[in-house]
This record gives structure tokens, C-alpha cells and sequence, in this order.
């Protein structure tokens, strides 16, 4: 049990890499939507008379639970890959929704009086869908090459050494490629933000956790002619061959 647990926790991480924690999501929520319209179009007549099942066909077909399930599953198959899944989460939250207040048709019918206790669960797990996974941002394909993405992308070490500068950030920070790679990140900051961003180096370092993934920070940019700007930064951990890398996806915030 421990190794299959392992396995599919790898696996979960790896997937993590390439399409983001979105698309990841997507994939798991993907799969289990094929399980569940698997069991019910293919139900055994024992299990279509169990009380769960009635509350499920007093609403709408089995057929037409397992057509839907099928339906939200190959979205979120095939919107895994794409850099814009919004209609992927409000249609998986949705059909999750409404799974569970099936549920509930059967309590209050009297067909299956303990079905508020899944459907619960049913509805809790597409709030989650809905208001915490789907605010994840969406994964930032580094692949793109310099000059065809319109956003500045900058890649540093755990040590905090730029990397990789796209040509977007090259516009948007006034440095050229050549100079910066090799340079600590803070050059792009004010010199007031050194301390604070060597502090968060230092605590990420020791606990081996960015907990600041995902999320879209307000902060300040520094100009190579030593202007300040605002900026909004999103943070990305990704692993390589050589290491734990940190992707950071730049737009210039409102003035």
C-alpha cells in the first residue's frame, strides 16, 4: 500500500512539473469523473436498487449521470494541456454540484434518508474545486521561446542567481539577457527589499517549501536606469536536473 501511495504521489509531482498544479488537478479530477461514469453505466441491477443509486434516478437517468461525468472528464483531460482551463473548473465544480444536491433530492424524498452525508462530501469537494484549485495560476510554459510570450518570465537558483531572462523582461526591466544571467535577483528590486527577500531565501532554504506558490504578489520593481515601478509577481517551484529552480511570471501593476 506504502509503495502504491509513493508511486502515485510521484507521479502527482511529476505531472505537477509540466502542466502546473492546475493541470495536475485536472488530470486527477479528470480520472476520477471516468470512474464514476464507468460505474454507473456499467452498475450491476443489485447496486442500480441500492437507495443511493434511486435518489440519483429520481433526478435524471443513470445514462445521463454517466454521459455527464464522461463529458467533464475528457474537458478536463484536454484542457490539462492549455495554458486557459476556467470553463474546465466551472464545469467540474458544476457537475460535482450537482451530483451532491442529488443526493439531497433523495433525503428529502425519503429514498435515501442518510444521503445528505455524500452528498455533502460531493458539494464540499467542488467548492474546493471551485474557489481554491481553480485560483491556482495557470503554468507558465517556459518552453516559449524569447520574443513569442507576451509576459516576462525570470528564472533563478535556490541561491537566488537569475538564470533564464526572456526578452518580455528585458523590456519590461530595461536589462539585456547577457547582463543580467549570473546576477542576484535583487538587482531588480529597490535596495530597501534586500534584506526582507534574503530573509525569504534563507527560510526557503531551510524548510525546502516556497510558500508563496501560486499566489500574486504586489511588489516593486527596479529599472536598470534605477526607476521603481509597481509589478505583480507570481511564483512558480519547479525541480530539474540540476536542481530546484524558481520561475517567477512578471506584469507591470497599475500605477
Amino acid at each position: 500500500m506504502f509503495t502504491v501511495s509513493y508511486v502515485v504521489v510521484n507521479v502527482f509531482r511529476g505531472l505537477a512539473r509540466c502542466v502546473g498544479r492546475r493541470g495536475a488537478s485536472l488530470l486527477f479530477v479528470g480520472m476520477l469523473s471516468f470512474v464514476l461514469s464507468t460505474s454507473l453505466a456499467f452498475a450491476p441491477p443489485e447496486l442500480r436498487a441500492a437507495p443511493a443509486f434511486q435518489a440519483l434516478d429520481e433526478v435524471a437517468p443513470l445514462a445521463v449521470w454517466a454521459a455527464l461525468w464522461a463529458v467533464s472528464g475528457i474537458v478536463c483531460f484536454v484542457q490539462a494541456f492549455m495554458r486557459v482551463d476556467r470553463i474546465t473548473f466551472a464545469l467540474a465544480s458544476a457537475t460535482w454540484w450537482a451530483y451532491g444536491l442529488a443526493y439531497f433530492v433523495g433525503v428529502f424524498s425519503g429514498v435515501n434518508p442518510r444521503g445528505w452525508v455524500t452528498g455533502g462530501i460531493w458539494i464540499v469537494f467542488g467548492a474546493y474545486i471551485a474557489f481554491v484549485i481553480s485560483t491556482w495560476p495557470e503554468v507558465v510554459d517556459l518552453r516559449i521561446p524569447p520574443g513569442e510570450s507576451g509576459d516576462a518570465i525570470i528564472t533563478a537558483d535556490a541561491g537566488g542567481v537569475v538564470r533564464a531572462f526572456n526578452a518580455p523582461a528585458e523590456a519590461l526591466f530595461g536589462w539585456e539577457a547577457a547582463s543580467i544571467v549570473g546576477r542576484p535577483v535583487t538587482v531588480l528590486m529597490p535596495e530597501r527589499f534586500h534584506p526582507a527577500h534574503r530573509a525569504g531565501v534563507a527560510r526557503v532554504r531551510e524548510s525546502g517549501q516556497l510558500k508563496l506558490s501560486g499566489r500574486v504578489l504586489e511588489l516593486t520593481g527596479r529599472h536598470a536606469d534605477g526607476t521603481e515601478f509597481p509589478i505583480e509577481l507570481t511564483l512558480t517551484e519547479l525541480s530539474t536536473p540540476a536542481g530546484v529552480t524558481y520561475s517567477g511570471l512578471v506584469r507591470r501593476g497599475a500605477e
